[in-house]
């Protein structure tokens, strides 16, 4: 009670609620939390397409790379076939 009356003394009213709290003391650490690990999914993922399209062969573009396929490149070396002779 000492707090509410604390916050009214002020002129701010606030319910007891986790939208009025996290908006009265800042973020909350589980917010930043979530906010950081979004960001590291994003960018592992950024860098997993990098891989997917520069640099993983793909089957069924005859072992070539998407960037080789979507550019008109020619493969530049590696591993072409399924298995080796």
């Amino acid at each position: 009670m000492l707090f509410s009356k604390k916050f009214t003394a002020k002129g701010l009213r606030c319910r007891n609620n986790r939208r009025c709290r996290s908006q009265v003391s800042g973020p909350s650490i589980r917010d930043v939390f979530k906010k950081c690990v979004r960001v590291l999914v994003i960018l592992g993922l950024k860098e997993y397409f990098l891989f997917y399209n520069t640099e993983r062969q793909h089957q069924s573009l005859d072992y070539r790379t998407p960037s080789e396929v979507y550019d008109g490149a020619e493969p530049t070396g590696g591993i072409r076939t399924p298995c080796a002779a």
